[in-house]
């Protein structure tokens, strides 16, 4: 970033009117924030390629002029506020895996409230833990087949994400997977003289231009209109039923249909559940244990008093190289013990932790909280940075470390180790 981080002025202005003429919703400024509200390493992250300065911010609508400040947008916060859901209650995604054909019975749900361009990403993701996958050999190199549509999906997600109506008050956006289709549902109806079938035409109106170029400029977006007609071709080359399209009340619902069913019953689930559990378990195991494991050799380095003895009362005795090789097996053997000892109890400490910010950032006092502690103390404390050095937990705020604001977040590698199942394409 350039200088222009450091020379914003941060005095509040009176906010402005939400209905402006010829100005859309997401393009409207933020008056009371300054730069500081957005996540800039999520900016950056995203626009690797590019150097994210002010210009750019501004060609983005990212950051706008108000009354001769640069502030953000409505639309730069709702794609990398730090606190998004502080100014936007419902700017967040509800995903759910339902067991049959309707909402009687809910197997596994999970909140995100990750900024909309890496959402995309993490939504694909719980649905692929639910989906089914196989290989297709036909070819020299073979891909993965799976058991729903996964690039009609992304499409459908993609478009709920860039069109729902933000300023609609009462509900997040909404994808229920059941056993024969998956409904993704978004707040806010068609906007006026715009009709379903327009819309399979490819004739839309943008209601978040904001949101839509920032898409469009990280690739979720190929063609401007092109991604509802895209969606039926698919569906119709693979095919599948038509996707539907229905307005509800004060909602869209766009619905679509499995190759095949996908059912799920509790016996299955059980053995399901334990089995991701065991990875998870595994893969964190293996991640603790080699931190342990210097840390236990560093401690018993030289050798502790108790084994100087042994080895002096080992080598009087048979003053031989085998002695020191059995000396050398027990050092070894005890701290293998220890290392184990202490692996499992972090690993424990540790799915605890990443399990309490699964749906929502979470601050150090609340994960304590949680957990059923009255402060942070002993293995949480030690927990905590050990997670973010491991890439599992990242800081929301990770300009200043020791913000009264800082909350701990599931970083995209730590939600993927939760959903272990489901991981990679």
């Amino acid at each position: 970033m350039s200088d222009f981080l450091h020379n914003l002025p941060t005095e509040p202005e009176g906010k402005i009117p939400e209905g402006v003429a010829g100005v859309s919703f997401d393009a409207l400024p933020m008056s009371g924030l300054d730069l500081e509200a957005l996540d800039l390493p999520a900016i950056r992250s995203d626009f690797a390629r590019r150097t994210p300065d002010e210009r750019m911010l501004q060609s983005l609508k990212i950051l706008v002029d108000d009354q001769g400040r640069l502030v953000p947008s409505q639309g730069g916060i709702l794609l990398y506020g730090k606190e998004r859901r502080f100014y936007f209650d419902d700017a967040w995604i509800q995903c759910g895996r339902f067991i049959g054909n309707d909402k009687s019975d809910i197997f596994d749900h999970i909140d995100i409230h990750d900024p909309l361009p890496k959402a995309v990403e993490s939504i694909m993701l719980f649905l692929k833990k639910h989906a089914m996958r196989g290989a297709d050999f036909s070819e020299i190199l073979h891909k993965d087949r799976w058991g729903i549509p996964i690039n009609i999906l992304r499409e459908v997600v993609i478009n709920a994400l860039v069109h729902a109506d933000y300023s609609h008050r009462g509900t997040p956006i909404r994808i229920a997977f059941y056993d024969n289709r998956i409904e993704v549902e978004s707040p806010g109806l068609l906007l006026p003289g715009v009709t379903v079938e327009e819309m399979k035409r490819g004739i839309m109106q943008i209601r978040n231009p904001v949101i839509a170029r920032v898409f469009h400029e990280l690739d979720l977006i190929e063609q401007w209109g092109s991604g509802i007609p895209g969606i039926f071709r698919e569906a119709r080359a693979n095919n599948l039923p038509d996707p539907t399209i229905e307005e509800l009340a004060g909602r869209v619902r766009f619905t679509v249909f499995l190759p095949e069913i996908l059912s799920l019953y509790r016996k299955q689930l059980r053995k399901s559940e334990s089995t991701q559990l065991g990875q998870v378990r595994e893969q964190v195991g293996a991640q603790v244990k080699a931190q342990v494991s210097e840390q236990v050799k560093a401690q018993d380095k030289g050798g502790s008093a108790q084994v100087r003895m042994y080895r002096a009362q080992v080598g009087a005795q048979e003053g031989n190289r085998g002695a020191q090789e059995k000396d050398k097996e027990a050092q070894e053997g005890d701290q293998e013990a220890q290392v184990d000892g202490q692996v499992s109890e972090q690993v424990t400490v540790d799915l605890q932790i990443l399990s309490v910010c699964l749906t929502a950032p979470k601050s150090s006092a609340d994960i304590a909280t949680a957990l059923g502690h009255k402060q942070l103390s002993g293995n949480l404390r030690k927990a905590l940075p050990r997670l973010r050095c491991a890439g599992l937990l990242e800081y929301t705020v990770p300009d200043k470390p020791n913000s009264r604001l800082q909350k701990y977040r599931l970083s995209a590698k730590g939600r993927a180790l939760l959903t272990s199942a489901g991981k990679g394409e």
